[in-house]
């Protein structure tokens, strides 16, 4: 003779595949969701390093340009020809007539 089970015994074992079936997409969902966010930390790690790259290789050319600049003809130069600065002779006194607009 078979037994009948009631139908609350019925019903609690439909609620509980539900509910490991709710576990198991839920789980399924976090998975995915986590590997979207390390591909995302993954770019943005990368975008990073071409970054750093950019601006060591940035400042290695503005270091050569400031150490180009450091140069005594190049100071020379902008002294003579743009500012009109001349050398001094014996005796002479020095007067002080350009402005810094003149530098522009």
């Amino acid at each position: 003779m078979t037994r009948i089970q009631p139908k609350s015994a019925v019903s609690m074992h439909c609620w509980r595949g539900i509910a490991i079936i709710s576990l198991l997409v839920g789980a399924m969902l976090f998975r995915v969701w986590q590997k979207v966010e390390v591909a995302h930390m993954y770019r943005q790690y990368d975008k990073a390093q071409h970054q750093l790259v950019a601006l060591n290789e940035e400042r290695t050319r503005l270091m050569a340009g400031i150490a180009f600049r450091k140069k005594l003809e190049l100071i020379e130069h902008v002294a003579v020809g743009q500012i009109g600065m001349v050398y001094s002779v014996e005796g002479e006194t020095v007067a002080n007539n350009w402005s810094a607009k003149d530098l522009d």
